[in-house]
């Protein structure tokens, strides 16, 4: 069964590419194409939306990305149940790199994301 799997990553390194710390203000996002646990295809797409501290949805542009799954350190309730809403599984990166993370993915470790951040803040200890 082929997957598309969304991670918000801080640069634009392919597999290498470290995950970003909130989804709504990664400066990119990995879309890795999965097809029976191998990887067919690793795209890097930029975050356009204006979010980037609170303002605007990237939740929106992911979907027409047309995910089955998101894995991320955190974001807050509104992208999460939008996802969800959309019938996408939201999942909690374990990993530094887009790599680790499809590897744990693969291997079933991750767990339904429970770092919702409340409320829109600057401050980056999540």
């Amino acid at each position: 069964m082929s997957q598309r799997i969304v991670i918000p990553i801080q640069n634009n390194s392919g597999l290498e590419s470290q995950v970003a710390q909130h989804f709504g203000q990664a400066p990119y996002f990995a879309l890795v194409e999965m097809d029976a646990a191998k990887i067919v295809k690793v795209e890097i797409e930029k975050n356009t939306s204006t979010h980037m501290g609170g303002t605007g949805d990237p939740h929106g542009g992911i979907l027409s990305l047309r995910p089955s799954v998101i894995i991320a350190c955190a974001m807050g309730p509104g992208a999460k149940n939008c996802f969800e809403d959309a019938g996408v599984q939201v999942l909690q990166a374990i990993g530094i790199t887009v790599s680790e993370i499809v590897e744990n993915y693969k291997n079933g470790l991750l767990q339904p994301l429970t770092a919702v951040c409340p409320h829109h803040h600057h401050h980056h200890d999540h």
